[in-house]
């Protein structure tokens, strides 16, 4: 349950009612940094909807953060990075644990 209100209070900080994010067939746009397609991925500038994309880097976010990336809601933060999450969610984004993703995702190759 904790999850959920951090996804709402995640769509609310990039301006989406989290009923809004229900209605939607696509994502809303992104007030996030966007990576670049050479730049590679990390926590601080890729959209966690890009992260989720990717079948390495989600991967990797499944090993890590498994409570959020297997929440049924996370497509409410797809615009925002994990940077920006650890603001609601602190206790499961560290940063040990943003630090350990970036690591891992500098060592995948994304198109």
């Amino acid at each position: 349950m904790r999850i959920r209100t951090i996804l709402a209070l995640a769509a609310l900080s990039v301006g989406v009612t989290p009923l809004a994010v229900f209605a939607q067939d696509e994502p809303p746009a992104s007030h996030e940094p966007q990576a670049s397609q050479d730049a590679p991925y990390t926590t601080d500038t890729t959209p966690l909807g890009a992260l989720m994309a990717d079948p390495k880097a989600k991967a990797i976010l499944a090993k890590e953060i498994p409570d959020i990336v297997n929440n049924e809601q996370i497509a409410m933060a797809n615009g925002m990075t994990l940077k920006a999450l650890q603001a609601y969610a602190g206790d499961l984004l560290s940063d040990e644990i943003l630090a350990k993703i970036d690591a891992e995702l500098a060592l995948i190759k994304h198109s």
